[in-house]
């Protein structure tokens, strides 16, 4: 088995079309990261839908939601390409700066005690110097356990906000909502993230060359925003949890949306354009996304007749599935 996979992957290796792929690395390192991660978090995005397509809790499919993950992915390839090129020197810069505080406190205090215009005690202080602090660098245990923990603690944690806040702004969410998705999903993301890519990370560092190791993470990503975006769906349980809010003032409805669209007051044909009207805030808060009232007759009828109002603002896509979801039980 081991000498089959060797065998694989030297007829890979040796392949035109990957050694055309290096040739474009090398030469287009930020474009080429960019454009494979961009592929990779735009197919995840797109398996995710079709999953949730299938079972029924999606309408339709969203090419804006593939292109905006699609989006963040480009961003995150080329964030990668300056990253790891850092990573990779982090803990020598680190141990460089503990030995400068080091020899300015050993010279600092020798100073003090008057040591330092003493010849011998020069001498010997700087073939210490020379000899004992200077050539001594981390481990490689100690390496990589510096570049894991800076790469799960400042890059994945920033990129995480990141993540789900450009989604949640890009498909028309508030500055609120972007804020509350954040600390709704940041637990369950950051825990698969370390699930996935400490394990991956160890091998990436220990084994793949600096310049490939963006492609190594490209490939975890894809399994990766597989996750976030299983993470980030808000499935009908969720949706049930959270109350639907006024988008300009957050005072909560009462009652689900539906029950004031399928009410028998109604109209048959629901009346689109009051549904952007200017919220009323001397009105009490409403029980439902829109009110239903018999407003009185018009010169034009004598007959009452049935309208839908909004009280409240709300956000555009609410209105939208719960009109979808009224109009599938009426017709059933």
């Amino acid at each position: 088995m081991l000498a089959w996979g060797a065998s694989f992957g030297k007829r890979v290796m040796s392949s035109p079309s990957w050694l055309w792929y290096m040739q474009q690395l090398e030469d287009r390192p930020i474009l080429v990261k960019a454009t494979t991660t961009s592929i990779a978090y735009g197919m995840s995005n797109a398996i995710v839908q079709t999953y949730y397509l299938s079972k029924g809790e999606k309408h339709e499919f969203s090419l804006r939601e593939m292109a905006v993950n699609a989006g963040i992915g480009f961003a995150a390839g080329a964030a990668f390409h300056g990253w790891y090129g850092y990573l990779d020197l982090l803990p020598v810069r680190i141990m460089h700066a503990w030995h400068k505080v080091k020899i300015r406190g050993m010279y600092s205090f020798a100073a003090n005690l008057g040591f330092m215009n003493n010849s011998s005690f020069q001498t010997v202080y700087q073939e210490m110097v020379k000899t004992q602090i200077t050539p001594r660098l981390m481990g490689k245990k100690a390496y990589m356990a510096t570049k894991l923990i800076a790469d799960e603690l400042v890059f994945s944690s920033l990129f995480l906000c990141f993540y789900y806040s450009v989604l949640t702004s890009a498909m028309g969410g508030s500055l609120q909502d972007a804020k509350e998705k954040v600390f709704d999903k940041f637990g369950a993301a950051y825990v698969t993230d370390m699930a996935i890519f400490l394990p991956l990370q160890f091998l990436n560092f220990k084994y793949v060359p600096v310049m490939l190791q963006p492609l190594v993470v490209t490939l975890g990503n894809f399994f990766f925003s597989t996750a976030l975006n299983i993470i980030g769906h808000d499935g009908p349980h969720e949706k049930a949890k959270k109350p639907v809010v006024c988008s300009c003032c957050g005072r909560p409805f009462e009652d689900s949306p539906v029950s004031a669209i399928v009410a028998p007051a109604a109209p048959s044909s629901v009346l689109i354009a009051p549904l952007v009207a200017k919220p009323a805030h001397d009105q009490p808060a409403p029980k439902s996304v829109v009110d239903v009232l018999i407003a009185p007759p018009t010169e034009q009828s004598s007959q009452p007749h049935n309208a839908v109002v909004v009280a409240h603002a709300v956000p555009a896509e609410v209105v939208q599935e719960e009109l979808a979801v009224a109009s599938a039980s009426q017709q059933q």
